[in-house]
Parts: structure tokens; sequence; C-alpha cells
């Protein structure tokens, strides 16, 4: 172990390295699609880790407060908080959730290079990183070379995602929201799935129309079958309750997010509830092992089943 591992850093210190073929498996995804995950060799998993170490400590001081994944300390449970947070502060407004189609799988290499020369200048390192993501991928038992997108899966790519993100959207984000828009604004983003709050519902709508935009400079796309503008707020959510009407909910992080009364019905407040689409699969998925299992005689085993279908 201790002689492959002297090895593996004298080929990387050469610039010898070369990051074996990874095997892809296709995960199935609620909407029919498949996710496309990457299984790297022992060996480069060692690679990827290290770099992946290099780059947080590189490039964590500079990201802004409301990305909160894959990142030390912050998870989905503090962006779901800051979330409340924010709607709670605007009695009206309108919220910009976004969805960008296949993220990782659509990140330019050269984009992407361009972002770590801005606080890295040593070469070797760069040289290294850029093999590791254009790792070559067993496809149908060919092997193809990798020339865009950090695979999911990889260790290294949810750091590389982040750099991404950060260049594309959040610092373009807080930029323009001094410059260029009126009323506060906030983000929260996990990764690449983000929604935006705005104190007057004319930004919402001026930064929704730029967006695509700003994403098709750097390769990306928005889905928007998944994204969407609405109105948000307090008052809106009153006011429309007045009206026996409900406001529009949204998705964030596997939950559906709405508008309700608080616990003693004397404001109104974010409040979350699992996604009815995942539920829905959840349940499908339940009755077809019960239709299975009428008749069975290991009533522990039916039950732990169940419990394994539903989570």
């Amino acid at each position: 172990m201790k002689a492959n591992l002297l090895s593996l850093l004298t080929r990387i210190r050469k610039g010898q390295y070369q990051a074996k073929p990874a095997r892809i498996v296709k995960i199935p995804k609620e909407d029919g699609d498949k996710r496309p995950l990457v299984i790297s060799c022992f060996e480069d998993k060692i690679i990827e880790s290290a770099v992946s170490k290099i780059l947080n400590s590189v490039f964590e001081p500079i990201f802004l407060k409301y990305s909160y994944g894959f990142r030390p300390k912050l998870n989905a449970h503090d962006a779901l908080r800051e979330l409340n947070r924010l709607t709670y502060n605007f009695n009206k407004g309108a919220i910009v959730e976004i969805d960008i189609t296949k993220c990782f799988n659509t990140i330019k290499h050269c984009e992407l290079m361009e972002f770590l020369r801005k606080r890295i200048s040593d070469k070797k390192f760069l040289r290294l990183v850029m093999k590791l993501i254009e790792t070559p991928i067993i496809e149908n038992d060919t092997i193809v070379t990798n020339k865009e997108g950090c695979r999911q899966g990889s260790i290294v790519s949810p750091i590389l995602a982040n750099i991404f993100l950060h260049y594309v959207i959040d610092s373009w984000f807080a930029k323009i929201s001094k410059e260029n828009l009126i009323g506060q604004t906030g983000m929260v983003m996990y990764c690449n799935d983000m929604v935006f709050v705005f104190e007057r519902e004319a930004d919402a709508k001026k930064f929704y129309d730029v967006l695509p935009k700003r994403l098709n400079k750097y390769g990306l796309n928005i889905n928007e079958a998944k994204s969407q503008m609405i109105k948000s707020g307090r008052d809106h959510a009153a006011n429309l309750a007045k009206q026996g009407k409900k406001i529009a909910s949204y998705n964030f992080l596997g939950f559906t997010c709405y508008w309700g009364k608080s616990r003693f019905g004397t404001t109104w407040r974010l409040k979350y509830t699992s996604r009815r689409d995942r539920f829905t699969e959840k349940l499908k998925g339940l009755r077809k092992y019960l239709r299975g299992q009428l008749n069975t005689q290991d009533k522990t085993q039916t039950l732990s089943q169940i419990i394994r279908v539903i989570r």
C-alpha cells in the first residue's frame, strides 16, 4: 500500500499521472430520466479527495453566505432556515425558483479553468485538475473522452460546481442587486437548487428575464418546467386567503414550500411539506410491493421492506 502511494505521488510530481477510465451507472430519477454517476477507481478517488481539499481551502473564503451546498458546517436545514427568514422579512414581493438543466454535466471545462486561474497560479495543479475532469468514461463498453461537465459521483465535482456557480451566479447576483435592482433581495442556494427572493415584484421580473442570457453565456440552460416566478409574502398570502384563494407553492431541496397560518393563527409564514410528486411515487412503489406480498408469512420481513420503500 505504501509503495503504491509513493508511486502515485511520484507520477503526480513528474506529470505522468493519468486517471483511469471510470464506469458510468445510471440512477433513475423521479421524472423518468436517469442520472449518470461515475465510479472511479480507488487510486483516482485518493487524488480527487486531495484536490477537493485544496480547492476548498482556496475558494471557501470567497464563497458568499447564501450558498449552502457541500460546504463545511452548512447543510440543507441551514438553507431552509435562511429561506424561511428571508421570506418572512418581506411582507410582499416575489420569488424566483430556478432549476438548471443537467447542471453538473454541462459545465464548460474552458470556463471552469478560467475561474480556477483567478485564485490558483500553479500550472501543475491546474493540469492535474484538468486530467480529473477529463477522465475517460466507459459507456456501452466503449471508452469515451469526457469533454464537458463535472460528472456526479466524483469526489471533486461538488467543489468544482460550487466554484463555477459562484462566478456565474452568486457574485453576479450580488453585483446586480446593488447596481441594478431597487428593492431588497435575497438568495438561498444549495449547489444548483436555488431560490431568489425579492421585495419588489418588478425586480423579480427583471431578474427572471435576464438570467437565461447570463446562464447561456456559460453554457447553462434553465429547466423551464421546474423554474418559475411567483408572488410571495405574508400580505399577499393574507389577501388571497380573504378571496378564498391559495398562494402558489414552489419546490426547494425536495420540499414543497407554501404559505400557511402560524401555529396560533396570528400570522402567515412559510411552511414545508414533502413534494407531492415524490410522495406519490413512493405510494406507487408501496402499492406495487404490497400486491406481491399479500400471502407472505413473514410479517417482520414485509414490514421492513415497506419501511425501506417509504424511505
